[in-house]
């Protein structure tokens, strides 16, 4: 899954910041990547799983939140351009 988000945002041009983690002050909770400029004014964190109170910590930082099934599908850049697309962009350049 790693490996397709590579390619993606080699191929769209964004940035991608895998892995990625969130403090709350206590201890660090492990994100699969952050997408920023995306999502919200601090980017898009993407989960594997839905921990509701990850996605609060999430929010509470002022990201925007994701969770993502982990897939060993192939590239698709309709689909990511698509997913982008969605989340907004929030960066000073338009994207996908």
């Amino acid at each position: 899954m790693l490996n397709v988000w590579r390619i993606a945002a080699l191929d769209l041009q964004f940035k991608l910041i895998a892995p990625f983690e969130l403090y709350d002050g206590i201890e660090k909770v492990s994100c699969f990547a952050l997408v920023p400029e995306f999502g919200s004014s601090k980017g898009m964190v993407i989960f594997t799983e839905f921990v509701k109170e990850n996605c609060k910590l999430a929010t509470s930082q002022g990201y925007g939140y994701t969770c993502l099934s982990v897939s060993d599908e192939p590239y698709c850049r309709e689909d990511f351009e698509s997913m982008l697309s969605d989340w907004g962009c929030t960066g000073e350049k338009p994207r996908a």
